[in-house]
């Protein structure tokens, strides 16, 4: 068993995966991303492909921008040798926070078979356009979490949690913009820090919809999420 993250840059992750498709058939080797299992990620497939309301408008000409938000109140506590080897880029965004991205703006499936899925998702991660070097700074931002009151009770920052380095630049918290090219240009909002629940906002334009939609989405906004996050 390789437990998250899956490697330390990209030519490691690539080098352990060669090792492991070395020694197994990829028939052989179970991916799973245990956020998959959350009862309300499991319920998006349904909830966008099986609705009749919804289907037909989850696409560009309806759908201005998504937000997906990731986040808890609580810090770090025990996971602190942990999390300064991950970091919120690597433990929550480049695996679950994607997972949710894929749900959200894939294509339908042709069936509902592990690799067609697994094929629709990975046709979303090839249609996002990558950065430029000059447009990082415009399109993401990186932090830490300081002390504070978390529900009348005071906590401590990041780099006073226990097995931290008080130096630590490890980001607990980041927020992105991603464009994809399916859909035609919808654009992604990201946020997250070491979160267990989730938030997704999908914002709807409002000269597209006839006069029941427009009373049925009066924020024009669908949420999906888990109940604790809302």
């Amino acid at each position: 068993m390789i437990e998250k993250p899956f490697g330390h840059d990209l030519e490691s992750a690539r080098s352990l995966n060669t090792l492991l498709c070395s020694l197994f058939e990829e028939n052989q080797i179970y991916r799973i991303d245990h956020y998959l299992g959350k009862e309300a990620v499991q319920n998006i497939m349904a909830f966008r492909f099986a609705n009749s309301i919804l289907e037909p408008i989850w696409n560009r000409n309806y759908i201005q921008h998504v937000q997906i938000s990731v986040s808890e109140q609580i810090g770090v506590g025990s996971r602190g040798q942990f999390y300064e080897g991950a970091g919120v880029l690597r433990y929550m965004i480049q695996n679950h926070v994607l997972q949710l991205l894929c749900l959200i703006a894939m294509e339908n499936p042709v069936s509902f078979q592990a690799d067609e899925v697994r094929n629709r998702k990975v046709d979303v991660l090839k249609s996002m356009r990558r950065f430029e070097a000059d447009e990082i700074k415009r399109n993401a931002v990186r932090g830490q979490y300081g002390e504070g009151w978390v529900e009348g009770e005071k906590v401590p920052g990041y780099r006073n949690e226990k097995d931290v380095d008080p130096k630590s630049n490890t980001e607990t918290f980041a927020a992105l913009k991603f464009l994809s090219t399916i859909g035609a240009g919808t654009v992604f909002h990201f946020t997250s820090d070491q979160a267990r629940d989730f938030i997704v906002r999908i914002q709807l334009f409002r000269s597209n919809f006839g006069m029941c939609l427009i009373w049925f989405f009066q924020k024009r906004q669908l949420i999906i999420g888990d109940k604790t996050a809302w």
